[in-house]
């Protein structure tokens, strides 16, 4: 099977890095332009029939100038909502030391003082850059130890308003998966820097360029829950995921559909939505949802009987009632 993105109104591009379309969004109309002549790998990639495999020393790389990017997608100038969920696959060939940067995604440009997100190797590890305030100012997290040779899924939830930021990982070739939360100090800001995959904005140009694979980078402006990102990771996406999400005092739990949902918030809950394959919620007043794919049926309840009526059995056989003095 493979992802399928084309009913979900949240996803606003999808870079398949197909042999003949290395350029094209699958989902809108954002076109990425392209630094070099990167290649196609169509024996090793994860998902389609290709992947596209960068080489740092060549400057191979894709960006988009911010003017050019969708109405609608995350983080471009203007957006006031500052939500962004980033999924993709990548293969790195090597993997840098102390002050050397291979950058996996970006929408930011240091030297203009223009940071906002970023998400590159760097220093042996994974990293990635949260900018906030004035200048550069930003937060970083060096989250993961990466090895060259690996596939990697890396999911990335941003809010920008409530700063959180949600990162998972899944190390396709040891089979291991880690998350990590971190509340960077400031709000995430937003600008009009470029938009980039294998490479950051430079202003005229670009810098600290990739190395290695990489393959299906979807964006989303909207936070992805956990049973969405797990999906995507198995090639198995379509919208929408059976998911429950309660609102509760100021606090956000998400829920995955299974026979009983219990939201534990306070013992109050307050404001419940349902995706649509969901077809029925009790809410019982201890604080216990429980939902149900389909409406289950009413209990059998008898009507109150006439004054005159009362139950006779016989041995063996079901009760039932009897009207007395009847004829």
């Amino acid at each position: 099977m493979a992802n399928d993105f084309s009913q979900d109104p949240r996803c606003k591009a999808l870079w398949r890095f197909e042999s003949g379309a290395l350029t094209v969004d699958s989902q809108g109309t954002n076109t990425l332009s392209q630094d070099g002549s990167p290649a196609i790998d169509t024996v090793d990639y994860k998902e389609g029939s290709a992947c596209v495999d960068l080489e740092k020393d060549s400057s191979q790389g894709f960006y988009i100038p911010d003017v050019g990017l969708d109405a609608g997608f995350p983080l471009k100038n203007g957006d006031g909502t500052k939500k962004i969920s980033v999924c993709c696959w990548f293969k790195p060939e090597s993997i840098p030391g102390y002050n050397v940067y291979h950058t996996v995604w970006a929408k930011q440009y240091w030297a203009g003082s223009k940071v906002s997100v970023l998400f590159q190797l760097t220093n042996n590890r994974m990293r990635f850059m949260w900018g906030y305030g004035s200048g550069t100012q930003n937060n970083y997290y060096d989250f993961y130890t990466p090895v060259a040779g690996h596939w990697y899924f890396v999911a990335i939830v941003i809010d920008g308003l409530a700063r959180t930021l949600r990162i998972e990982v899944w190390d396709d070739t040891a089979g291991t998966h880690n998350s990590f939360s971190y509340t960077p100090a400031g709000e995430l800001r937003v600008h009009d820097a470029a938009w980039t995959i294998g490479t950051e904005d430079n202003g005229a140009s670009r810098t600290s360029y990739f190395d290695g694979k990489i393959d299906e980078v979807a964006v989303f402006n909207d936070l992805l829950g956990i049973m969405e990102i797990e999906a995507i990771h198995a090639g198995v996406y379509s919208f929408p995921i059976s998911e429950v999400r309660g609102h509760a005092l100021g606090v956000i739990s998400a829920y995955g559909l299974a026979t009983g949902v219990q939201a534990q918030a306070l013992g109050a809950l307050v404001v419940y939505s349902l995706v649509p394959d969901v077809g029925w919620v009790d809410a019982y007043a201890s604080g216990v949802l429980v939902a149900y794919k389909d409406r289950l049926p009413s209990q059998r309840v008898f009507p109150v009987p006439h004054p005159k009526v009362r139950w006779q059995s016989q041995a063996g056989k079901r009760r039932f009632p009897v009207v007395v003095g009847s004829s």
